[in-house]
């Protein structure tokens, strides 16, 4: 199988270093990642300057082909496949594994489940994985990437169209084992839900920073609740924006006065 590995933990992320000793020889694997970690970077894509990318190596892994690239995670994923692979596109794209948790809303700013959405909008099948550890000790997510390249070989069972992904969630591995697999969806659970005071500058200036403040808003099925249970979440998310429920309701407007 034909992998292509992204993350939003940069080049040298310890997630994306545990995917590349997990997939080395068993599937073909090419490597696009960020020259720096880029969380947050939600869907951003670059339009505005040039995009550098640079042909390196994966230590160890000196025959591996990879690149960094000096942008977001979604451009990553949308180089590799208009340029870098275009000739040879990836059966599947592989985004993480990310260290920190990608559930709840902050789905919406986080650049791993991202830079997999833009694989799907390209026709890939994409997963996204997350570990809830902001450490870099690397036995976790050996685990986890064992777990991701098991999920990866399933692909071809999965029932559902192209442009869903899995966004796949594990709890802290070095801490717990897993009791089970959940299907999930993505609560309402917000890590950052206010700001804190930095500094005040001056009369009408003042500089904050985004403060942690977990208050969990879930219950069973949720991905944020079955971590706390020590279960591994897949969530299915779909980069379809449409409504459909609301066609209807707001057909009336077809007749609007102009």
């Amino acid at each position: 199988m034909k992998i292509l590995l992204v993350n939003d933990d940069g080049i040298e992320g310890v997630g994306l270093i545990a995917m590349v000793n997990e997939l080395y020889g068993k599937h073909d694997i090419t490597v696009v990642a960020p020259k720096h970690e880029c969380s947050g970077n939600s869907h951003a894509l670059n339009f505005r300057t040039p995009i550098v990318v640079t042909k390196t190596t994966i230590p160890g892994f000196e025959n591996v082909p990879a690149w960094h690239v000096d942008g977001s995670p979604a451009d990553c994923t949308r180089i590799a496949l208009k340029v870098i692979m275009k000739d040879n596109l990836p059966d599947i794209v592989l985004s993480g594994i990310n260290r920190g948790p990608n559930m709840g809303v902050n789905i919406l700013w986080s650049g791993t489940t991202n830079a997999a959405t833009q694989a799907t909008l390209h026709g890939i099948r994409a997963l996204a994985f997350s570990h809830v550890c902001f450490t870099n000790e690397p036995e976790g997510f050996v685990y986890a990437a064992q777990f991701a390249r098991r999920l990866a070989e399933m692909a071809d069972r999965f029932k559902f169209p192209i442009r869903t992904i899995l966004n796949v969630n594990f709890p802290n591995l070095n801490e717990v084992t897993p009791k089970k697999v959940v299907v999930t969806r993505m609560s309402k659970t917000n890590w950052f839900g206010g700001y804190s005071v930095v500094e005040e500058i001056s009369d009408g200036i003042v500089s904050y920073r985004v403060k942690s403040d977990y208050q969990p808003e879930d219950g069973p099925g949720d991905d944020s609740y079955e971590i706390r249970q020590d279960n591994i979440s897949i969530t299915p998310l779909v980069s379809e924006f449409t409504d459909e429920s609301a066609l209807d309701g707001l057909a009336f407007l077809n007749d609007m006065q102009i």
